[in-house]
């Protein structure tokens, strides 16, 4: 259990390292790809915070377990970032 609530615990000092590494941008192409049910619109905020090449996939009728609930959009979404 401790472990489990020290993640949470985490949170701010995570805030803060991310606040310090987004002040440099990643430069190479970035894929982000959430569920709309899940984080997807945030995740992808948070990305373009942190990089300049962003690409954005967000999977539909999707939560957090991209690869079981949606497989064929989430692997196409991943293929045709990477060609």
């Amino acid at each position: 259990m401790a472990a489990g609530w020290s993640y949470f615990a985490s949170f701010p000092q995570t805030a803060i390292a991310f606040a310090e590494f987004a002040k440099t941008k990643l430069t190479i192409p970035l894929l982000c790809v959430g569920g709309a049910k899940a984080n997807g619109k945030a995740l992808a905020a948070q990305c373009k915070i942190v990089g300049s090449d962003v690409t954005v996939e967000t999977i539909e009728d999707a939560g957090h377990w991209l690869l079981e609930e949606k497989p064929q959009q989430t692997i196409a979404a991943i293929d045709g970032f990477l060609k």
